[in-house]
């Protein structure tokens, strides 16, 4: 079966608090993510400037980890 996982660069402050914000911060993005998609999503909350970007300043936005 498929999975989806989405990583979301939030500010440090987000992640220094409460364990309880920052669930419900999750929550909140899981929930309007499979609103709109249909699926529900793994959300990984991470530090801004986690993801790596390319020259132009543009995230990798899809990476496949299929295999067949």
């Amino acid at each position: 079966m498929d999975t989806m996982k989405i990583q979301v660069e939030v500010k440090e402050e987000f992640l220094k608090g409460d364990s309880k914000n920052n669930e419900a911060l999750r929550t909140g993005i899981v929930d309007a993510l499979q609103s709109e998609l249909l699926v529900r999503p793994e959300v990984e909350l991470l530090p801004l400037g986690t993801i790596p970007v390319s020259e132009v300043r543009k995230a990798k936005r899809v990476i496949g980890k299929r295999t067949l």
